[in-house]
């Protein structure tokens, strides 16, 4: 599926909801959650800022500032993170995954959902997010989680 800017609804998430379910059950958190969460349990935490460039009401159960600083959570205690179309609009984006990483319990998942850079269009081109500050292929955060993760 291509992304298009018509056609889109702004809920990503929910194209991949049920699939993402069975690692999400025992709860944790949906960072970057938007107007609503994946899943209801979660816990939704989200900078607000999609309501100042894009005017979409937002609804977080928490509000942060940098979802790339998440010192609020201790080190192992969220048994899942989920983020879903956020890490391609933060600028140092393998800081990120290192703070959502060390949240996650031995055995707990992290989970991300992103735009490839080959189906959405790309930061310069006509309908590309203007916020976005990284175009991604699914190689260069499985290269990266793989070098910067022993676990």
């Amino acid at each position: 599926m291509t992304w298009d800017a018509h056609t889109s609804n702004g809920f990503e998430s929910d194209k991949i909801r049920f699939e993402v379910f069975p690692y999400l059950t025992k709860g944790g958190l949906d960072v970057g959650c938007g107007p609503s969460k994946v899943w209801a349990h979660l816990i939704g935490i989200d900078s607000g800022k999609d309501t100042q460039l894009f005017g979409v009401r937002m609804k977080p159960d928490m509000v942060v500032p940098d979802a790339a600083n998440l010192g609020i959570f201790a080190t192992g205690s969220m048994e899942n993170v989920f983020s879903s179309h956020l890490l391609e609009h933060i600028v140092d984006w393998q800081a990120a995954l290192r703070e959502w990483w060390r949240l996650v319990k031995p055995g707990g998942h992290l989970i991300l959902y992103l735009p490839h850079r080959d189906l959405y269009p790309q930061i310069g081109q006509p309908g590309a997010n203007t916020d976005h500050k990284h175009d991604f292929a699914p190689e260069q955060i499985a290269d990266f989680c793989a070098l910067a993760f022993s676990d």
